[in-house]
């Protein structure tokens, strides 16, 4: 099967029959899979137990080998020891089987022996056009055909549903099935795709996104093998709003490392990753109570109705409201007061001079003034200070009748506001599986512990908010007439790899209409003075070499030089530090330039992810920029409105945006600059990485300027 086609795994998601090779009543992952099977109602006739020891399995009839099924087999789970699972694959193949789900370990995920084993398993489903799944894998299930084939227990079975769960951890989404089973979560499908020797988690990602039953897809991700496909898949998702929630992993080297020993795949780069992910709309979180608090919430949520980024909150303690607050602040949630129109309906029904806040503490009043409560909730629910409303009422561990009809006014309120209702609980409480069966009859999400529900509630805002602004008509594009290809071949020319020179580096530039100050290349102390005086005082001098590329490092820059006697010093100066401190390097001349003022200093970079391709940097500059690490990526293409954002979302952005006195900074013209350099990146050949650094800010209306560049080429 071709990489990067579309596969069509049909008989994994709506297998009509099954047969599972290494069938028994005693081995555990045998008997997990019969179980399941009858949890989830599979037909009992289209299951064919395989194993030469029995005559039969739980009371069905069972053959020596697959060739001996007496039906066609969409789908064979082989659950056999390592060394017969090669042999099992070809026969699957003879018969004529679909797919093959291998929960048998010892493959790559356990050394060069097994790496064989895998590539042997790998070239008889190529040859055979086997659809694999796995191996080393609990396997997957397929609620819609109750097709449970996962090789553990699961006691309640798993929910037919709008969530698709693919996690490259069955340990990990063995426990979410088991989480979700409280919650009343349904999945359209859930996968473990094992070591990957055949479909990978791409295939499954792309079938997700065009699965008409699946809202959310839930993600672990260890590695991605064909990133071209699952960046495809990301794009249809944000096309369809089909949201991806995801938890990557890896994030660590003794991660990293722990990855290779565990699937025999190479963890990814995560920052590249991080800004894919917050270009295409992808939820990131950092645990599995975190994965499934945003996936409840997204599951029985309308992201429509968050017109605002903001929440109100009731609750029925004083405590609570501090707390509430606190969190909020600490997680960036806004919690804007009521205005003055509501406010006067609100403390009216409550009949209290006490504080009237956000949050709102409603004490007893829904036992003590049912219908007040009521009437204060729709005031405060339709006020148009809130984006989206949050409640914590009454959490008996059970709730009775009157309860219930409390939770669905509330609801049918709160809704008939037009905003999205969230239910939250203090803590992780131990309450009865009936709360969870009375959200879900309502279809409105109950999160557990205020930190995590609240969390998830800023991710929801934040994607409502990213899909309104991408929504809007595109920027400007970002089209433009391209250098000349022959002046490109002309600059990459008789490189071999490494930096590039200082004059091609600065062609280069210029070809792309990436601002940089004005510069000339010397070769003496005089042509130095001479220029110096053409340009106007005060001046800088550094050396140009490709094996000097942080000049500063090593002395080999100059402050302002004012006099001609200065410039002259100065070159020699900068020549001996740089002989003394990288003897041997090659030195083309002395680069002199004249001084630029601005606002302030930025960094633009390019780098080569070798999964994503280029990824550019946008950052606070100077001399500090690694100890600040104020910078923002994306990866490549994008667009104008890009730019701009990626501005916009520095923490230290208040340095060149004028303020206590300060001009602002030329934000359009910084913004075109990066546009300008991105464009560079994705046409030029052979680019790995690209630093400028500084970039002068100048007040509005009079542009950028580059200070320093480096373009290093790909050996």
């Amino acid at each position: 099967m071709s990489k990067g086609s579309k596969q069509d795994i049909s008989a994994l998601t709506e297998p009509g029959t099954v047969a599972v090779i290494g069938a028994s009543e005693r081995g555990h992952y045998p008997r997990s899979i019969f179980q399941n099977l009858s949890l989830g109602g599979f037909r009992r006739e289209a299951i064919f137990p395989v194993n030469p020891k029995y005559r039969e399995v739980f009371g069905l009839p069972c053959y020596p080998n697959i060739k001996e099924v007496p039906a066609a087999v969409d789908l064979a789970v082989i659950a056999v020891p390592r060394s017969f699972v090669v042999a099992a694959a070809r026969e699957c193949g003879e018969k004529g089987v679909r797919a093959i789900s291998v929960i048998s370990s010892g493959f790559a995920e356990s050394g060069e022996e097994g790496r064989r084993r895998q590539d042997e398993l790998r070239a008889v489903s190529n040859s055979y056009n086997l659809l694999v799944l796995g191996p080393n894998t609990l396997g997957h299930v397929a609620p819609r055909t109750g097709a449970l084939l996962w090789s553990a227990s699961l006691p309640r079975g798993v929910e037919r549903g709008g969530l698709a769960a693919i996690f490259q951890s069955s340990g990990m989404l063995n426990l979410f099935f088991a989480m979700a089973s409280q919650r009343r979560i349904g999945f359209s499908f859930g996968v473990a795709p094992g070591n990957e020797a055949g479909l990978n988690l791409s295939d499954y990602l792309s079938w997700a996104i065009d699965d008409p039953e699946t809202r959310v897809v839930a993600l672990v991700i260890e590695s991605v093998r064909e990133p071209a496909k699952f960046r495809q898949a990301l794009e249809r998702a944000w096309q369809l709003r089909k949201t991806i929630v995801a938890l990557r992993l890896g994030t660590s080297p003794k991660a990293k490392r722990a990855i290779t020993s565990h699937t025999g795949s190479l963890a990814t780069s995560g920052e590249a990753w991080d800004a894919l992910f917050e270009q295409k709309g992808v939820v990131g979180v950092y645990n599995l109570d975190e994965l499934m608090e945003t996936a409840v919430l997204l599951l029985s949520s309308d992201l429509g109705r968050i017109q605002k980024s903001t929440l109100g909150l009731i609750t029925v303690s004083g405590g609570d409201c501090s707390l509430l607050s606190d969190i909020c602040e600490r997680i960036g949630l806004s919690l804007p007061d009521l205005e003055a129109e509501s406010r006067s309906v609100v403390a009216a029904e409550l009949k209290k001079n006490s504080f009237l806040g956000n949050p709102l503490d409603v004490e007893d009043l829904l036992e003590s003034n049912t219908e007040g409560f009521y009437r204060s909730l729709k005031a405060f629910a339709e006020s148009p200070a809130f984006g989206l409303i949050g409640c914590r009422l009454g959490l008996p561990q059970k709730p009775g009748e009157r309860m219930r009809e409390s939770y669905r006014r509330v609801s049918e309120i709160i809704l008939s506001s037009g905003k999205q209702p969230v239910f939250l609980s203090r803590a992780s409480e131990q309450l009865d599986q009936e709360w969870f069966d009375l959200f879900s009859s309502l279809n409105v999400p109950f999160l557990l512990e205020y930190e995590k529900g609240l969390r998830a509630t800023r991710k929801a805002v934040e994607l409502a908010e990213k899909q309104k602004r991408l929504s809007e008509t595109r920027a400007e594009s970002q089209a433009e007439k391209g250098p000349d290809p022959m002046r490109l071949g002309e600059i990459f020319a008789r490189q071999n790899g490494g930096p590039l020179p200082t004059r091609e580096t600065l062609l280069l530039f210029r070809e792309y209409g990436i601002p940089f100050v004005r510069t000339e290349i010397v070769s003496s102390a005089k042509e130095a003075a001479e220029i110096a005086a053409s340009f106007g005082y005060p001046v800088i001098l550094k050396v140009s070499s490709v094996d000097i590329p942080h000049r500063s490092d090593i002395g080999a820059v100059t402050g302002a030089l004012r006099t001609a006697q200065e410039v002259e010093a100065a070159y020699e100066r900068v020549l001996k530090k740089s002989r003394e401190k990288k003897p041997g390097a090659r030195i083309d001349g002395v680069i002199v330039q004249p001084m630029v003022k601005g606002v302030g200093e930025m960094i633009l970079g390019v780098s080569r992810d070798v999964q994503l391709g280029p990824v550019i940097l946008v950052g606070i500059g100077g001399i500090f920029v690694e100890v600040l690490k104020d910078v923002v990526l994306k990866v490549l293409p994008i667009d104008l409105r890009d730019c701009r954002e990626m501005i916009d979302r520095l923490r230290g952005k208040a340095l060149i945006m004028g303020t206590r006195g300060r001009p602002r900074g030329d934000l359009e013209a910084l913004a075109r600059a990066i546009l300008a350099l991105s464009r560079l990146a994705s046409e030029a050949p052979g680019i790995e990485e690209i630093d400028l650094n500084p970039v002068i800010v100048r007040p509005e209306g009079e542009g950028v300027a580059a200070v320093d560049g480096l373009v290093v080429l790909l050996q």
